[in-house]
């Protein structure tokens, strides 16, 4: 049987159930990495294809543009004023939850403060998945970049607050080997990434 190994991200459960729909004998493997790592295990044949974030990959890879990603600097509700009067200086002396070095979301970091001339934040402690670095903020752990469309709903529930000097702006990417890109199976895989993200 056909098998696809592919990281899900971000609406991946569309795909999926695309996937399910137009190939029913197609057994799917789905993983669990932070985008850098993923990139790096299609660059690496483990993976059939990601979604990934950030940088446009290079002309290695078939890479389908999905949607704009923007991220801000999310802090524990508690911590609202201190957040909201902070500057440069002051919102990169907070402790800071972070991704592992690899991960596109630790390049934006580094990206937000190298445009500013300021050294990267020391880290409390290092996560790989977005939704627990949002756990660890609203914790009280430390400050950390949040998607806006994920921090919105935890301000309006008294959960989070937004640093309001930075507004960071990615792309969503769906990412394969251009030399496969003609292979029957990733044919069909990007196939259901055209029809689930309207990109035909």
């Amino acid at each position: 049987a056909l098998r696809w190994r592919v990281i899900i991200l971000l609406h991946g459960l569309d795909l999926l159930a695309c996937a399910v729909r137009r190939y029913p004998k197609l057994q799917i493997e789905l993983h669990h990495a932070v985008s850098g790592a993923a990139l790096q295990a299609v660059h690496e044949r483990t993976l059939d294809a990601s979604f990934y974030f950030g940088e446009v990959p290079d002309s290695e890879f078939v890479a389908l543009p999905l949607k704009q990603i923007v991220y801000r600097v999310a802090g524990p509700a508690a911590w609202a004023d201190r957040i909201r009067q902070a500057d440069w200086a002051a919102i990169n002396a907070l402790p800071w939850v972070r991704t592992p070095a690899i991960s596109t979301h630790s390049h934006l970091v580094q990206q937000l403060f190298a445009s500013h001339a300021i050294a990267v934040p020391q880290h409390r402690i290092e996560a790989d998945e977005e939704s627990l670095i949002t756990d660890l903020v609203v914790a009280g752990v430390g400050v950390s970049l949040v998607r806006e469309d994920v921090a919105r709903p935890r301000v309006q529930a008294s959960e989070l607050v937004l640093w309001p000097l930075a507004r960071l702006r990615t792309t969503l990417w769906f990412v394969c080997p251009a030399a496969r890109a003609d292979e029957p199976l990733l044919r069909a895989l990007l196939a259901c990434v055209r029809e689930t993200w309207g990109r035909g």
